[in-house]
């Protein structure tokens, strides 16, 4: 099974990256595939509707393209203004529900106040609009958190919690993968 986990934020010292990677270490650890695209090692080109077949380059093919693979989804966006941010909303325009469509989505998403839930819902939003199945447990990093030089959460009930979305994640992706074929012809809809 392929888990595939995007950090959304172009931050140096981002959270949102912390926050993906450790469900994808987590899922690791219990034998799972797991690939993280990072926007900031593979930046995306700026989505433009009626020039997107010119504009496409290889690292929208590979985004895109592990995606399609994935068995379950991992996307993490920082907060800004109580909205997702400007690089990972650029990089979900150059996909659409053929990635998603009945794939389990684990939302992750950091912000510098207390709590992100405004952009976690807006995520929702959007991956409902794109036939995925949201992870029920959500990951919202308060801009106070800190982590261990691992990368795990100094406090123990946020690493719980980031270990629980990786599991639903992992359960929900075993389910999924076989329903998807039972559901849908081969060859697609």
């Amino acid at each position: 099974m392929k888990l595939v986990g995007f950090n959304g934020s172009l931050s140096a010292a981002s959270n949102t990256y912390k926050g993906v990677n450790a469900v994808l270490r987590y899922c690791q650890e219990q034998g799972e595939e797991a690939v993280l695209f990072d926007i900031r090692e593979t930046p995306l080109p700026l989505f433009h509707p009626e020039k997107r077949e010119e504009r496409m380059d290889e690292h929208v093919y590979r985004f895109s393209s592990l995606l399609d693979e994935a068995d379950g989804i991992v996307l993490g966006s920082p907060e800004y203004h109580n909205m997702m941010g400007g690089s990972f909303k650029n990089a979900m325009e150059w996909v659409g529900s053929k990635q998603f469509k009945n794939k389990p989505v684990a939302l992750i998403s950091a912000t510098g106040g207390a709590s992100s839930m405004t952009t976690l819902g807006a995520m929702q939003t959007m991956i409902r609009s794109l036939h995925g199945w949201i992870v029920p447990v959500l990951g919202s990093i308060p801009g106070h958190t800190e982590f261990k030089p691992n990368g795990e959460f100094r406090e123990p009930s946020m690493q719980l919690r980031f270990m629980n979305i990786g599991a639903e994640l992992t359960s929900m992706a075993k389910l999924l993968k076989q329903k998807r074929m039972d559901w849908e012809p081969p060859g697609g809809l």
